[in-house]
């Protein structure tokens, strides 16, 4: 039986590694880790990331993500909506919580260098 696929936007397959810092609730409001954690990111799209990572993570945690496109950076707040444990990682799926204008801009450079970088070689 095939798996279905219920992404809404289109991915584009993407590999690099990150830092990232986990979001937690301290007496109501999300305060960042001083912690980073290294993430695998495996692909992206305009809605979110795949992305794997050697610690547990479980649906609803968020997490701080630093893309770079070039000499850019931006930082993006995910939140995991699915996942699962792998051999020695887990993989999940993470929706971007705080798109902006400037965010959605960033991330179309992103895709479109990522397509062209893919095309050459």
């Amino acid at each position: 039986m095939q798996e279905q696929d219920n992404r809404k936007r289109q991915r584009f397959d993407i590999k690099y590694s990150v830092l990232c810092f986990q979001c937690k609730n301290y007496e109501g409001s999300e305060k960042v880790s001083d912690l980073p954690i290294r993430v695998e990111v495996k692909d992206i799209s305009f809605g979110g990331l795949g992305i794997s990572v050697n610690r547990k993570v479980e649906i609803g945690d968020r997490f701080v993500i630093n893309l770079i496109n070039g000499q850019e950076k931006m930082a993006f707040t995910v939140e995991v909506r699915w996942c699962k444990h792998g051999l020695d990682h887990y993989k999940a799926g993470c929706l971007f919580a705080d798109l902006t204008k400037d965010k959605i801009m960033f991330l179309d450079a992103l895709i479109r260098r990522t397509s062209i970088l893919r095309l050459k070689s």
